[in-house]
């Protein structure tokens, strides 16, 4: 569960669980800082990394985010829609003690008093993608040797794109893989089972990962294996994509990380 600390001038809150898990966060503080928390991401082109971002805001963008929490504050709360529908996100803006919250529904549309808000909010979060702290970031792919064997090996490969270490741990029975052939035939969903052994990376090194935390440098990367899990030849393959669990150590302001992964996420390709 992500639980930012207080003090920011502009937190965000995404919340889902059905029909999917969505859950996301970020807020803006007095210093300038971003700070954007994803552990199951809305928007599909950023359902492959979790983890922890952070940016410093430049002066427009400090400046914007302050004329929200002004309008936001003279704001009162909206009614909520009768049939809400889609992920809720909850704004809480605070100055000079005082705060107040608002919540919108994207798929009841948004309301017109929000909209500037929402706009500055998908502005913050690009920001924030851009700017990987402490991230798990996953891609999925065939592989097979030699290249015209029957069948192909399902490969997940995490790496951290950020700047910082990321400690995590995989859940051993919920790696998922599907695609298509380049006939248009589909396979899966099918569920790998458990690895036989760990993360590896290039050189042959274990980095554990399913039966013990792995923890990755700035730009380590390394690789599960499931030989023989795609019932086609890798010339046979058009796409390949898969889906991933576990839990991961989220970075805070003005703290250190916890020892050990807590939080849980999803990770989709």
């Amino acid at each position: 569960m992500i639980n930012p600390p207080p003090g920011a001038w502009l937190t965000v809150t995404f919340d889902l669980q059905q029909p999917i898990q969505i859950e996301e966060a970020l807020c803006v503080y007095p210093d300038g800082s971003l700070w954007y928390w994803s552990l199951a991401a809305a928007a599909a082109d950023r359902r492959n990394r979790v983890g922890t971002f952070v940016a410093a805001l430049d002066s427009s963008a400090q400046q914007r985010s302050r004329q929200v929490v002004a309008d936001l504050l003279a704001l009162k709360p909206l009614p909520a829609p009768a049939t809400p529908s889609g992920t809720a996100v909850t704004i809480t803006v605070l100055s000079n003690g005082r705060q107040q919250a608002h919540t919108y529904y994207q798929g009841s549309g948004i309301p017109g008093p929000l909209q500037s808000t929402h706009q500055l909010i998908q502005e913050l979060l690009v920001e924030a993608e851009n700017s990987p702290y402490s991230v798990l970031r996953v891609t999925t792919r065939a592989d097979a040797f030699p290249p015209t064997a029957p069948t192909a090996n399902g490969i997940f490969l995490f790496d951290n794109p950020g700047t910082q270490p990321v400690a995590f741990t995989l859940e051993a029975n919920a790696f998922i893989l599907s695609g298509t052939l380049r006939s248009g035939q589909t396979f899966g969903p099918q569920n790998l089972g458990r690895p036989v052994i760990g993360l590896t990376d290039s050189t042959g090194k274990s980095h554990g990962g399913i039966y013990s935390p792995a923890r990755f440098a700035p730009g380590e990367r390394a690789a599960l294996s499931f030989l023989d899990a795609i019932q086609a030849g890798p010339a046979q393959i058009g796409t390949v994509s898969g889906k991933a669990e576990g839990v991961i150590t989220l970075r805070y302001p003005g703290s250190e990380p916890a020892p050990l992964p807590e939080d849980r996420f999803m990770l989709n390709t």
